[in-house]
């Protein structure tokens, strides 16, 4: 994706072949570009038939986000957001979905530090954006049997930053 080919139509006549068309254009994904962690990389792996294990790449994202709960101020949580990422890509805009992606997600919310000595993990679902494939800005919720929480996650996809700075 992203490399440049040259298509180019011949005609064969008599023994001789005529170059009729040639063009060099770029292979580019266009349209709906998804991700849905675990999912998207056993389906990659199993399509592109892998001969070892440097083969396989990482097609998901499963950012790590500091929570905090709106209702109450509590910023002591931490969160792994399992979401299925969604871009668009158009002719005018081929790699847009590269830096803006929208999501709903499942996040597992852990408290790091509690009064009650309880780090019960709770689960919310709800939504965000992704900015730059790296960094996540989303919203969820979750009921629970004693109480609700509003919660605003604020994230970093470390796989993402790594295919980043990695050359």
């Amino acid at each position: 994706m992203g490399e440049p080919v040259t298509i180019t139509i011949l005609q064969k006549i008599g023994s001789a072949t005529v170059e009729i068309v040639k063009r060099r254009t770029v292979v580019q994904d266009l349209g709906l570009i998804t991700t849905f962690p675990v999912v998207t990389d056993v389906v990659s792996a199993i399509s592109k038939n892998p001969k070892t294990v440097k083969d396989l790449t990482s097609q998901s994202s499963v950012p790590i986000s500091w929570a905090i709960d709106l209702a109450n101020g509590r910023r002591s949580m931490a969160a792994i957001t399992f979401p299925w990422m969604m871009g668009w890509n158009s002719r005018g805009a081929p790699e847009l979905a590269k830096y803006l992606k929208f999501y709903p997600h499942i996040s597992l919310v852990v408290p790091l530090s509690t009064s009650n000595n309880s780090a019960t993990p709770i689960v919310a679902v709800g939504g965000g954006i992704a900015v730059a494939s790296a960094f996540t800005f989303s919203l969820g919720a979750t009921v629970t049997e004693d109480t609700s929480h509003a919660l605003l996650l604020i994230g970093i996809s470390v796989t993402d930053i790594a295919k980043v700075i990695s050359p």
